[in-house]
């Protein structure tokens, strides 16, 4: 008879300690998953303020070789430059010194949102026109496309 008095409370001890370590367990299982906040996408408006904020016209430079007809010329040069992929076109940009000099380029910089998000750029020709086409990527949302677009030339 002791024996079974002295197994009753040894069982029940046992079992309130691993109740605990169970539930812990069961926590941190979860917590990985349901605990994150998800990720909104850009609304409408958000995505109209993005493409207001795009300006892309010639410098005095880059005026006067439009009207030396040499305009084209240098446009298809940028155009096939090995920098002139998705993932590269910054580059051309933002520190090409033909680009610059002949360019002004202006854009949002997608902060100010709740989430991280990022461009890809190409510059492309648009019925003879330059344009530079672009993507805009939510990175919290493994580079999700959010908006395509394409700002062309504004010639005057």
């Amino acid at each position: 008879m002791s024996k079974k008095k002295l197994l009753l409370p040894i069982l029940a001890t046992t079992t309130i300690s691993i109740l605990p370590i169970v539930a812990i367990s069961c926590e941190n299982g979860n917590s990985g998953t349901s605990n994150k906040p998800k990720v909104q996408l850009l609304t409408s408006s958000q995505i109209q303020e993005i493409v207001d904020k795009f300006e892309f016209k010639l410098t005095k430079k880059g005026s006067d070789l439009e009207t030396e007809n040499k305009l084209n010329e240098l446009w298809e040069k940028l155009v096939r430059n090995k920098d002139n992929t998705k993932s590269n076109s910054q580059i051309i940009i933002n520190w090409n010194s033909e680009f610059k000099d002949n360019f002004i380029f202006n854009f949002h910089k997608l902060n100010g949102f709740g989430s991280s998000h990022k461009y890809t750029f190409k510059l492309i020709w648009d019925n003879q026109t330059p344009a530079i086409s672009y993507q805009i990527l939510c990175v919290d949302r493994n580079n999700e496309l959010e908006y395509q677009g394409m700002v062309k030339l504004e010639i005057q």
